[in-house]
């Protein structure tokens, strides 16, 4: 599997109206999918819990201060998103600027 950075990050991620979809070839293990998942908590300065796991989706939830969002991975549908998960202040505004800022090519 391809190592997540900022600019790899960056090129994957699409807004939508309630989600961000992250365009990118699905963790093949459960090893795998906890690895995504440091990687992309790490990436965003967030932490990960809650990890839910179904017959073909994966769940968690990923905050930090006022962030608060649920990563959804989807095997059945190949699809991995980010939607709000709740709390006071968290939308998919405040979500896609997250990304935008973490993910900036270093440098810039």
């Amino acid at each position: 599997m391809q190592q997540l950075n900022f600019e790899k990050l960056n090129i994957q991620a699409h807004r939508e109206q309630e989600a961000i979809r992250l365009e990118m070839a699905l963790p093949g293990s459960p090893l795998a999918t906890e690895r995504f998942i440091k990687r992309l908590a790490n990436t965003l300065d967030l932490t990960s819990h809650s990890h839910e796991w179904g017959a073909d989706r994966f769940q968690a939830v990923l905050e930090a201060g006022d962030i608060r969002c649920l990563l959804c991975i989807e095997w059945l549908c190949d699809a991995v998103w980010l939607e709000n998960a709740g709390g006071e202040f968290t939308n998919i505004e405040q979500l896609w600027q997250l990304l935008q800022l973490k993910c900036q090519p270093r440098g810039s």
